[in-house]
């Protein structure tokens, strides 16, 4: 543990659609291992630049959030440090940090699938999550730049490009899931970190100039299921000011 800190687990976040899917997996993972899992939050201001500040830059060296650090492991080079001295495991991008938390404190795969027993359905979960953090993510960032920070700033041609990008990742969960109530897992599927991973930024559909999700049936239902879970509602609160 730290010496600020008797939880094993300390996230720096902010509630965005990147910074939820994190504390929503961190509540899921509270509520399915009672007692194992727990973790203190610092809020990181975005709009007032933290996120650059030299000490948070240590944690993350992108300057971005999430950041994550686990305080039961050491950084390496740090093993012959005393505990009290030990600044912890960092882990940054949200991505990362999802897949070492299944990998450290998802031991039952409630939220993953088993890449031994199960690798088909480990593949596809770990495709749809670099799905949405190689493609989904980033045209919703271009896409709300131009709808929320600068409107009128992009071209007519980046901004109708980048909608009718947007608009097509939506399609693609939207087909997705016909038929199914989650993104991967057999007959129906299960809530796993590929759904983890995307709800958030389809939440804030309108953010990104997508006013509606009735032209997507699959993807409003899915939606309302993923983030009316009380554990992952509770996590789309963490962060906010």
């Amino acid at each position: 543990m730290s010496a600020t800190t008797s939880k094993p687990l300390h996230l720096y976040t902010y509630q965005t659609p990147n910074g939820i899917p994190v504390a929503a997996y961190l509540e899921e993972l509270k509520a399915a291992y009672p007692g194992v899992v727990d973790y203190e939050v610092t809020t990181i201001d975005l709009y007032k630049g933290v996120q650059k500040e030299a000490w948070f830059k240590k944690i993350n060296p992108a300057g971005q959030i999430p950041a994550l650090v686990d305080y039961t492991r050491t950084r390496p080079g740090d093993d012959d440090k005393k505990d009290s001295e030990s600044q912890g495991f960092a882990i940054f991008d949200g991505a990362a940090i999802l897949f070492y938390l299944v990998q450290n404190y998802d031991k039952e795969s409630r939220f993953s699938f088993d890449p031994v027993r199960e690798m088909e359905e480990h593949s596809e979960m770990v495709q749809w999550v670099l799905f949405t953090s190689t493609g989904f993510a980033p045209r919703f960032g271009e896409c709300r730049h131009y709808h929320v920070v600068a409107p009128g700033k992009g071209s007519e041609y980046v901004v109708n490009r980048n909608a009718e990008s947007l608009r097509n990742f939506f399609s693609i969960l939207d087909t997705r899931l016909t038929n199914r109530e989650y993104l991967v897992g057999r007959g129906k599927g299960k809530y796993s970190l590929a759904d983890i991973r995307t709800w958030p930024f389809v939440k804030y559909h309108q953010a990104a100039g997508i006013e509606s999700l009735d032209e997507y049936p699959n993807l409003k239902v899915w939606l309302e299921k993923c983030s009316g879970r009380a554990a992952s509602k509770s996590g789309s609160e963490v962060g906010k000011i």
